[in-house]
């Protein structure tokens, strides 16, 4: 793989839990004899020693741990703005080192010792509730038959919340259905209402075109009457022109 490759993938497109384990830093003599381990993760709470670097010599508890800048912020090393305000450092966990850990963690303890987590370390006890309060709601049956193999009582639950819990369903359905039969009939009259617009407007439409043909035929009809008159005019003219004719010769 090219060092390019590597570099991002272990760097700038590392994933939280590469960026966790990134956080490790070297173990102190002592811790490295009593855990037989060189380097673990730090964690807020674990005392430091800063090895190299501006802060060199300087010992503290961490305070704050930042996965993104792989440092962590110790307690005393600050530096101080122009205005008077103060604020943390951060160091690089590659320039420190572990001299104590904090042993409230006990499973990361008990990996250290490489020792499998008891159920104690991993799983949290919830003490159970009172009697009092689980039996509240209970109700014993003095005349029920018992177990064989035990003492104990046969316990009933009432049911009278789960017949309200059922009555409100069954209002809830049929007020449901109620509003579904009244949306019904409201789309059933406005489809009424818009065929009877529908066969109104053609009706109408009907009308109108009837009487322009009538009012078309009648027009045509006067046009050839008006034609015809001054035709039969000249002809009644001709007539008398040829009998004066006649009656002169």
């Amino acid at each position: 793989m090219k060092p390019t490759k590597m570099r991002n993938k272990m760097i700038y497109r590392a994933d939280f839990k590469l960026k966790s384990k990134q956080l490790a830093s070297l173990l102190s003599k002592d811790l490295r004899e009593r855990y037989n381990k060189r380097s673990t993760r730090v964690m807020t709470g674990d005392s430091i020693k800063v090895i190299r670097g501006e802060f060199k010599g300087v010992r503290g508890k961490v305070t704050a741990v930042s996965t993104a800048q792989n440092s962590i912020a110790v307690d005393g090393v600050q530096q101080e703005k122009i205005k008077g305000e103060k604020f943390d450092v951060y160091i690089h966990t590659s320039n420190i080192v572990i001299t104590g850990l904090n042993e409230e963690d006990n499973l990361r303890i008990s990996k250290l010792k490489g020792e499998s987590p008891s159920s104690k370390d991993v799983v949290s006890v919830i003490p159970p509730a009172d009697a009092d309060e689980q039996t509240a709601d209970i109700e014993t049956v003095p005349d029920a038959p018992k177990l064989a193999d035990s003492d104990a009582e046969v316990m009933i639950v009432p049911i009278e919340e789960e017949t309200q819990d059922t009555q409100y369903i069954d209002s809830r359905i049929e007020e449901a259905a109620q509003d579904q039969s009244d949306t019904s009939s409201t789309d059933t009259y406005t489809e009424e209402t818009q065929d009877q617009s529908d066969t109104s407007s053609t009706d109408t439409y009907t009308e109108e075109t009837q009487d322009q043909s009538d009012t078309s035929s009648t027009d045509t009809y006067n046009e050839e009457e008006a034609q015809d008159t001054p035709k039969s005019e000249s002809n009644d003219a001709g007539k008398d022109s040829k009998e004066d004719r006649e009656g002169s010769t």
